[in-house]
């Protein structure tokens, strides 16, 4: 608020300024008339704030007639009068603050992607779950797609697992929500062969015999599980691509099997004749133990071997008295009254 005082002074300053001007004396009563109306605003608050009575040294001064209707002793010091309760000045009191920073939400998305755990190597068959992070960690959106150049050799699920399927080198994308893309790269290895063994043992086979070899690679996930047979001598044990052998003649054969990586392991199969289990003579047919027949008849008799696959079907007749009965071009002829024994033997 103005005081009274320096009114006064600004008004006498303003007319000695007004003086000096070049203009006409219609224009300065304009002027003059203009500033008055100015302090005449400005002082009616001066006056309707006025008081009776000096203030004292702590800002407020007596009032015995109570014309506020506040209280005998008030106190203004430049705004209406009023109180101190508890001796603080209402206009004094400035509103409560606790200095924490508020700032207005907004949408935080992610600024960076990482990849902090990933695999530079993969075996064909193998699985691997790689590990990514979104920045900041209060970004809004969080999700990422993962995307294979190469998925003939390595495919990625939309999870983020790995899963090697064949020799090569291939590329893995991540983007974020607001396409930030990271890559990088797995070189993808067969997995080779250790060793391979046939587990049968040693093989004794007769002719015409057939057998399935067994066999088993280390580590049962190698890659190329194609293996390659042989035969040392085929005409005694062929073997065909899936290890099945057969016995073809009395002899020996080594066979073995060789993996794609040379790998390898072999067998060794002796194959037997067959032997005869039984011999029957038979005459017209039927079994015969004793025959007779008279002297230059001819005598036929068939030889039966049992099995009917023996190696050895040669038969050899014996005759204990060849004075009674010879053998001519296979036959048996009589030669004179008597008794013999004849023998067939394999």
């Amino acid at each position: 608020m103005i005081s009274f005082i320096n009114l006064l002074r600004k008004t006498n300053i303003f007319f000695t300024v007004l003086n000096k001007l070049n203009m006409n004396s219609k224009m300065k009563k304009r002027i003059i008339s203009a500033f008055l109306m100015i302090i005449i605003v400005l002082y009616v608050p001066f006056i309707v704030f006025s008081h009776s009575g000096r203030t004292d040294s702590s800002g407020g001064h007596r009032d015995n007639k109570n014309k506020s209707g506040l209280d005998s002793y008030r106190y203004h010091h430049g705004y209406g009068p009023h109180l101190h309760k508890n001796g603080v000045c209402p206009y004094d009191t400035k509103p409560e603050c606790n200095n924490s920073l508020i700032t207005a939400s907004k949408t935080v998305y992610p600024t960076e992607l990482k990849i902090t755990v990933y695999p530079e190597n993969l075996f064909v068959g193998d699985t691997y779950n790689f590990e990514t992070e979104v920045v900041p960690k209060n970004a809004v959106n969080k999700d990422i797609t993962y995307k294979s150049r190469n998925t003939d050799i390595l495919e990625v699920s939309s999870s983020g697992i790995l899963i090697a399927k064949k020799n090569g080198v291939a590329t893995i994308t991540c983007t974020t929500s607001n396409n930030i893309s990271k890559t990088f790269s797995v070189k993808i290895t067969n997995v080779e062969a250790l060793s391979v063994n046939i587990t049968d043992n040693a093989l004794e086979l007769f002719i015409d015999d057939t057998y399935c070899l067994n066999y088993v690679i280390e580590p049962a996930r190698v890659t190329e599980q194609n293996v390659v047979w042989r035969s040392s001598n085929d005409a005694v044990v062929s073997v065909d691509s899936k290890g099945r052998v057969v016995a073809k003649d009395i002899g020996e054969a080594i066979i073995s099997i060789t993996t794609t990586n040379q790998k390898t392991d072999n067998i060794k199969i002796v194959v037997n004749p067959i032997s005869a289990e039984t011999l029957t003579i038979f005459l017209d047919n039927k079994k015969v133990d004793n025959i007779k027949i008279g002297i230059d008849k001819e005598l036929l008799l068939i030889a039966e071997i049992s099995p009917s696959n023996t190696t050895d079907k040669n038969i050899n007749w014996q005759i204990d008295d060849k004075s009674v009965l010879r053998v001519l071009d296979s036959k048996k002829l009589p030669i004179k009254p008597g008794t013999t024994k004849l023998t067939a033997t394999i």
